[in-house]
């Protein structure tokens, strides 16, 4: 598509319109400046920006979802990103809640 810049790395997003091209250097301008996501079918899990600050996270809250040993030795970690585990929150409902308050 013309216009359309994508970036690179495993968190790549693709962006168009006046700052687009800012998207080549990751989220953190998307972030810092007040960009919004469009989840199209899906939920906030599947919402790039969240894992974008997960290293950020103490580590009780990163071991909820580490992956067990038998995992781990079928996708070893420093080859393959595995996430495993329930939230304690449901956090697509907890983001309706809040908009639907905010209006």
């Amino acid at each position: 598509m013309p216009d359309v810049y994508t970036g690179n790395g495993v968190f790549r997003i693709s962006a168009w319109g006046k700052h687009a091209k800012m998207s080549e250097r990751g989220l953190e301008y998307l972030i810092s400046n007040g960009g919004k996501a469009l989840l199209l079918g899906v939920d906030i899990y599947k919402l790039t920006a969240m894992h974008y600050v997960e290293d950020l996270l103490p580590q009780k809250i990163r071991d909820i979802f580490k992956p067990s040993d038998e995992v781990n030795k079928i996708y070893p970690p420093e080859d393959w990103f595995i996430e495993m585990g329930e939230p304690q929150l449901n956090l697509g409902i907890q983001f309706k809640k809040w908009h639907i308050k905010k209006g």
